[in-house]
């Protein structure tokens, strides 16, 4: 061989070394790199809540008063087991002042649609305000910030059903507007419900809420539901609420 090839040879080679990143050759030198740990299915979600008036459905539970609230969620995959506390006006709920809702269920996606199954047991520290339902929930993006979604309740006990469609658009700098339309059948005094709000997020696990509620109940068939005629009246609500889980604050992977 000529002393012309070998240098361009050596060249050649030299210039393999230099264009290629180091990092290949480190690879093929150190041992195979291990596959990162797999995500565990187990998680832990909580919040903490403040709010000017508890509404349900329409009604306020707390006779137009504020209230505070928590929630506690164990998740292992789809499977989920929660339970949700608040305080309640005797006036309204048969002399309850604490109510508890403990809750499982499922939650499959299904191509673009999110489901939620499960069952909820309502428990109060008065027995007389105790129930239970059987629930469904759906809702699907159609397009980035638009969610829309619905939601199936139904009583075993007294076949009472309770019906909601609802939307979230979300918009710039971590504000979003919701608003839900529901409706109260096979009960003595059937009924429709609806809210509309903005709500805000400053830091990930806090958010900002105002909302305002409203119903077709009449003055008479509120106090028929809860022996009190105002706490069906269109009003407007602020909510604070801290939302976190375990594996977003480190607890474990």
């Amino acid at each position: 061989m000529s002393k012309t090839k070998s240098l361009a040879g050596a060249a050649l080679v030299g210039l393999v070394l230099v264009t290629v990143p180091t990092g290949v050759f480190a690879a093929d030198l150190t041992q195979p790199v291990a596959p990162a740990k797999a995500e565990s299915p187990f998680d832990v979600a909580f919040s903490i809540t403040t709010t000017s008036d508890y509404i349900g459905r329409g009604i306020s539970q707390t006779n137009r008063n504020p209230a505070l609230q928590g929630t506690l969620e164990v998740d292992y995959d789809k499977f989920y087991a929660s339970l949700f506390a608040s305080n309640v006006d005797p006036a309204i709920l048969s002399g309850a002042h604490l109510e508890t809702d403990w809750a499982f269920g499922i939650r499959p996606v299904v191509g673009p649609l999110s489901l939620d199954l499960g069952y909820v047991w309502y428990i109060y520290d008065k027995s007389a305000a105790n129930g239970s339902e059987a629930y469904i929930k759906a809702s699907v993006n159609p397009v980035d910030p638009l969610t829309i979604g619905g939601s199936l309740f139904v009583s075993p006990l007294t076949s009472a059903v309770y019906s909601e469609a609802n939307a979230a658009y979300k918009l710039p700098n971590n504000f979003s507007l919701s608003a839900a339309v529901g409706a109260v059948s096979n009960t003595a005094v059937p009924y429709t419900t609806w809210n509309a709000g903005i709500s805000w997020k400053p830091i990930d696990p806090v958010t900002l809420d105002v909302r305002y509620y409203s119903s077709n109940l009449s003055s008479a068939d509120c106090t028929t539901l809860t022996t009190s005629g105002a706490v069906c009246d269109t009003r407007i609500v602020g909510t604070l609420s801290f939302a976190s889980t375990a594996k977003t604050l480190g607890l474990f992977n």
